[in-house]
């Protein structure tokens, strides 16, 4: 179970991309393995390179102020938690290669997936805040309500309009949402409804929260223009874009949300 590094892995930080080829090279050393005494070797030398890959991967993160620090973190956690459970494990001459086997799969699978869903996305932003993004034609000034409880989202859509300066109102909550649009005019909205709640009735009254909240929302400034209504969806709720968009949502994002999206859609709606 052979791969290899990959262009499309690197992140654009210098170390840690250099750290990640180092590791994709140590898993051809499994193929060399000849003892249960090489492989609890190969078990000390992963242990060690992944405590310090990911000290200098969270510090990176940290000076960039990265927006899903704290969940990615963990993930680092979980892993080095399931390696060192498993170095625990009774190594013999007698076992020693299905463990290495073991081995070898469960950092390859984690390696490749954990660069693809979540070091990549570092790289995305890393990339936002180093460029001087011409593209995107927005208003040097504009009003947003951002409702969602999900801490991480709100802190990215921060991020991604710092440099506009736009004053971004939070609510955590249709309610609170609501109490602010009938104090300011805002010249978009980003609502999360969540869908996750179990069976279809819960997903249901979601949706109808978010129905009434447009409703509602209409009726408290008749004669003026709509404010537009964008949805924020989770990552497995693409089928929720299509029930808010039925239900009276101007556009949809799906979480986790993309910078350039999020400029793609103001640039829409902000007038």
């Amino acid at each position: 179970m052979t791969v290899a590094w990959k262009e499309s892995y690197r992140i654009g930080q210098s170390a840690v991309d250099q750290q990640h080829q180092e590791l994709f090279q140590s898993l051809q050393r499994f193929e060399e393995l000849s003892s249960a005494q090489e492989l609890e070797t190969m078990f000390a030398f992963l242990l060690h390179y992944l405590e310090r890959h990911f000290a200098d991967e969270e510090r990176f993160m940290g000076d960039i102020d990265f927006y899903e620090f704290e969940a990615h973190r963990e993930r680092h956690f979980e892993f080095q938690l399931r390696l060192q459970r498993l170095s625990e494990g009774a190594v013999s001459e007698e076992n020693w290669q299905e463990v290495a086997l073991q081995l070898q799969r469960e950092v390859t699978t984690w390696l490749i997936e954990h660069i693809l869903e979540w070091d990549l996305r570092i790289g995305e932003y890393y990339r936002e805040l180093h460029s001087n993004d011409r593209t995107f034609d927005l208003p040097q000034q504009a009003t947003l309500l951002l409702c969602d409880s999900d801490r991480s989202s709100r802190r990215r859509v921060r991020q991604v309009l710092l440099p506009y300066q736009y004053r971004i109102d939070e609510a955590i909550d249709l309610g609170h949402a609501f109490r602010s649009a009938s104090e300011i005019r805002y010249d978009v909205i980003f609502l999360h409804c969540p869908l996750s709640q179990v069976g279809a009735q819960g997903a249901a009254r979601g949706m109808a929260h978010f129905s009434d909240f447009r409703r509602r929302l209409r009726q408290l400034r008749p004669t003026e223009g709509e404010t537009p209504l964008i949805f924020l969806s989770s990552e497995e709720g693409v089928v929720g874009c299509e029930q808010a968009l039925k239900l009276g949502a101007d556009d949809c994002l799906v979480k986790p949300l993309a910078g350039l999206e999020v400029k793609s859609c103001l640039q829409r709606w902000l007038r």
